[in-house]
């Protein structure tokens, strides 16, 4: 929620800050760095803490951030949040994928890694509820409502995941060679992924508000994309099918042949 809100509430924030669209567009790349930066720490806080820190971190970056988003009346102090509530997801994609390995049975792993991914999906409908509020321009309180979903999700990781321990490292340096070339896929998967993401989500919005459709033509696409990625809950059973490379492979080129032919990028 707190990664995907920054476009929904793009064109109240430009009429009410007075931004330029280069700035827009910055701060944007923004949330983008701060996943980014999220997921790259994330490896090293967990290989010392244990893979909880981290998904701790991210509860705490999403609040903060939010709250800082809600009482921001500069370009600078907009971007600040941004990039923290943006490192959110980033801080808590990977280690929950460790916890699972670690403390789910084997053949419960698949689903309940899906159910975990599927969560994104869950945020988006939470955030077209709440576009509700930016639809009338109360667009702060779209993200005070994020501060306090982070808050609640952060409160829920520290009373129901487990602790893991730190992240076994054979040989002190060979350890955290081994964490960096584990993450190496899923970053370089993330930067082609999420940035055609980040460009969808931070303008569709905004596209929808400038044209002749109604006020609620933009709580109904995040609430529809969020609904119809549910399906995702089936990403389980398929990777164990059919590999998680060609789920992922797959996934990726619908998203190119529907962004293809709509001539604007479709979320995954």
């Amino acid at each position: 929620m707190a990664r995907y809100a920054y476009g929904l509430t793009l064109p109240d924030i430009r009429e009410d800050l007075r931004l330029s669209e280069l700035v827009l567009g910055l701060v944007a790349g923004a949330t983008f760095a701060g996943y980014l930066a999220g997921l790259l720490l994330a490896g090293r806080l967990a290989a010392r803490r244990g893979s909880r820190a981290p998904t701790t971190a991210g509860g705490a970056c999403g609040a903060a951030g939010a709250v800082i988003v809600t009482f921001a009346q500069s370009p600078g102090l907009l971007a600040v949040g941004v990039v923290l509530a943006g490192s959110a997801g980033g801080w808590v994609w990977a280690p929950y994928s460790d916890i699972v390995t670690r403390s789910v049975p084997s053949r419960q792993q698949p689903r309940a890694l899906a159910i975990i991914t599927t969560g994104t999906s869950g945020g988006l409908v939470l955030l077209g509820a709440l576009a509700v509020l930016a639809a009338v321009g109360l667009w702060r309180l779209v993200w005070a409502g994020i501060a306090l979903a982070a808050v609640a999700a952060a409160l829920v990781n520290l009373r129901l995941v487990p602790r893991t321990g730190s992240a076994p490292r054979p040989e002190g340096r060979a350890g955290a060679s081994s964490l960096v070339a584990a993450l190496r896929v899923p970053v370089a998967y993330s930067v082609v992924y999420f940035a055609v993401v980040v460009v969808y989500f931070t303008y569709a919005a905004d596209v929808l508000d400038s044209g002749t459709l109604p006020a609620a033509a933009v709580p109904a696409l995040y609430a529809a994309l969020g609904l119809t990625g549910m399906v995702g809950v089936a990403t389980g059973t398929l990777a164990q099918r059919l590999g998680s490379v060609r789920v992922a492979a797959l996934c990726s080129q619908r998203s190119v042949r529907r962004w293809c032919c709509s001539g604007w990028p479709v979320a995954p």
